[in-house]
């Protein structure tokens, strides 16, 4: 089936079962695969989670009834699928910014997400190089664990997995047992055969067979393979090398009319840096100067500011950012992170 077209049949389902429990095995299967392969594929081509799109459409069509209608809140959250008026209030003001009681009220002003329609856009016709090779066995030291596709958890689980492994020593333990510096990887070993939602993710490294394995971690083998080698090159910026960012600041914070300006933070080497003010735009640029990359990892957090400074919204772009031992901004290999 065409990708568009099983998307689109998706987006259908979803949206005539706003109002009942919605079981992303029955969505996926409009598109004619797994559950964990179309959340995944939703995310890319929508830019938007699966569960963030259906709750959104949820409480945009619970304020058009609220304001339009005389129908009591609890019975819209019901409606809706809110087990209480509590939790339906919280994710009703988190979304309009405003309280289910206030959008009853003339004149109150709501947010509205408009339904999905999925269509294909043709960009760049850049060349990308790339080689295809045939790579022998080889072991890795890994940490493993277990995720989950419901709800689209596992968009949250994972940055927070990389983000706890740079925390508590995870990270700099494999790349003091490794036998290879160049590459953390991050790796996906797809669904379990026992339950459809749910995959093991492991953070790892290479390592050899008397590589000692702590508690905690384990060894495994991934055997061989053909794979498909992509080139990823840095940027230059003036006399200096850095590594350029481009960012797309979630559509929350595009929408925020409160939000004035952008600051990037760095986390690297247990400390966090900031980038200069940046005005706030549709996407932002900035520069990964050679002193935010000589740990080569990487945290990086958008912080949306009011116009008098104050911080607005947090969101965690990416976390596991790793780069190679070369000097930044000159010719490397892609590495592995989320």
């Amino acid at each position: 089936m065409d990708w568009v077209i099983g998307i689109q049949n998706a987006i259908n389902y979803v949206e005539e079962h706003l109002t009942d429990e919605i079981d992303f095995d029955l969505v996926s299967k409009e598109a004619a695969c797994s559950s964990f392969y179309f959340q995944r594929i939703f995310s890319i081509l929508c830019g938007i989670t699966l569960g963030d799109y259906i709750r959104s459409r949820r409480l945009t069509l619970a304020g058009n009834e609220l304001c339009a209608t005389d129908t009591k809140a609890i019975d819209i959250a019901l409606k809706y699928g809110y087990e209480s008026p509590e939790s339906f209030t919280r994710a009703f003001t988190k979304f309009h910014g405003i309280t289910p009681s206030e959008a009853k009220k003339d004149g109150s002003k709501l947010k509205s997400f408009s339904r999905l329609s999925v269509k294909i856009s043709l960009s760049g016709g850049n060349i990308m190089d790339y080689k295809i090779i045939e790579k022998e066995a080889f072991d890795i030291i890994e940490k493993v664990e277990t995720h989950t596709v419901d709800n689209s958890e596992n968009a949250k689980s994972i940055p927070n997995f990389w983000t706890r492994s740079h925390k508590d020593g995870t990270v700099k333990m494999l790349t003091e047992l490794t036998t290879d510096r160049t590459f953390i990887f991050g790796v996906c070993y797809g669904n379990l055969s026992e339950d459809a939602k749910i995959f093991d993710y492991s953070i790892a490294a290479k390592c050899d067979s008397n590589t000692a394995i702590p508690e905690g971690f384990r060894k495994n083998t991934i055997p061989t393979r053909t794979w498909a080698v992509f080139e990823c090159i840095a940027g230059r910026i003036g006399e200096h090398n850095a590594t350029k960012l481009l960012i797309t600041p979630p559509a929350q914070m595009q929408e925020n009319g409160d939000i004035g300006f952008y600051y990037v933070a760095f986390e690297t080497g247990g400390k966090v840096y900031h980038s200069d003010r940046i005005e706030k735009a549709n996407t932002i640029e900035v520069s990964l100067w050679k002193q935010l990359t000589e740990n080569r990892s990487l945290a990086v957090q958008l912080e949306a500011c009011s116009t008098d400074e104050s911080v607005l919204e947090k969101s965690i772009l990416l976390t596991g950012l790793c780069f190679l031992p070369s000097a930044c901004g000159e010719e490397t290999e892609s590495c592995e992170g989320t």
